[in-house]
């Protein structure tokens, strides 16, 4: 009938759906940081392997692209990250949902290594 068209579903039941999917994202990514930080303490010299450098690339290591998004140097490093994905994701998560929060957090993340004055030149 007309409730299975698409043009009939309800906008604020899908923002509502959206906002749900966002927040879940931001909270398995803070969640997904904090596991890993713990881990690396007991990674030892095998931590060499996730963290991104040019010889790396250039040895065409391109899981250190992902990896390296999720390692800290420190403990205050790691919660003021948090802190900010957990501000800025409340705000966007909900408004662009989680696919594409995901997005811009890996596109932010190699932005950011792409821009790091001297990685790619030394």
């Amino acid at each position: 009938m007309l409730n299975d068209r698409n043009y009939m579903e309800n906008p604020v039941r899908n923002a509502r759906n959206q906002e749900i999917s966002g927040m879940k994202c931001v909270f398995i990514l803070i969640a997904i940081n904090v596991v890993i930080y713990f881990m690396q303490g007991m990674m030892g010299e095998d931590i060499n392997e996730l963290i991104l450098t040019p010889a790396g690339i250039k040895q065409y290591k391109i899981w250190q692209l992902v990896t390296n998004t999720f390692l800290h140097g420190g403990f205050l490093h790691l919660l003021f990250n948090m802190y900010g994905i957990y501000l800025f994701g409340s705000i966007l998560a909900p408004r662009v949902g989680g696919k594409k929060f995901l997005n811009i957090y890996f596109r932010s993340h190699f932005a950011g290594v792409v821009i790091k004055p001297g990685f790619f030149f030394s």
